[in-house]
């Protein structure tokens, strides 16, 4: 349900290992939030280097955290049977384009959508690799793009980001 709940699963998985980083999770959370202060919108390499920055840890042993993170994302990760059935009703009939808050970077989450059947958008926009997020920037960078707002709408689950945010960048929005 929370993605401390992958950063836990990544621990468990790792903890009886003589490289194992003490405390994995809450590490990975301070980095992250550590992150967030320096930067906005971290990417997942970039949590990384905050963690080898937090630990000292060696470099193959962060990249097999990182790669264990991703995989497990990947499994836990599904898609809404009636979202995905909505989308595949419209993606031949409307362009798509998929917007999100997220420090997993547009090819690894392609990755992720197509593991859980979603194909067929245009093109991912990922705040981490834009440097805003949809509360600070982010629509109005997808229409400065060029992408055409008129019969637009943003379809997502949070009030503000999903809901307010893209109204106030000019596009109509449907909160699930």
């Amino acid at each position: 349900m929370l993605p401390k709940d992958i950063f836990e699963i990544v621990e468990a998985d790792f903890a009886n290992r003589d490289w194992a980083i003490p405390k994995f999770a809450n590490c990975r959370m301070r980095a992250e939030e550590h992150c967030y202060h320096k930067k906005r919108n971290p990417t997942i390499y970039q949590i990384y280097d905050e963690i080898k920055r937090i630990t000292n840890c060696p470099g193959d042993v962060l990249n097999r955290y990182l790669e264990k993170e991703v995989r497990t994302e990947k499994q836990f990760l599904c898609a809404r049977k009636s979202m995905l059935a909505f989308f595949n009703s419209i993606k031949d009939k409307k362009e798509i384009y998929l917007i999100s808050d997220m420090y997993l970077t547009a090819d690894i989450l392609d990755d992720v959508l197509h593991a859980c059947g979603y194909s067929g958008y245009k093109e991912i926009y990922v705040s981490c690799e834009h440097g805003c997020s949809k509360n600070d920037g982010l629509f109005e960078e997808f229409i400065s793009e060029g992408k055409n707002r008129q019969g637009a709408i943003h379809i997502g689950d949070n009030e503000n980001s999903d809901g307010k945010s893209a109204e106030d960048a000019g596009l109509d929005s449907f909160l699930i």
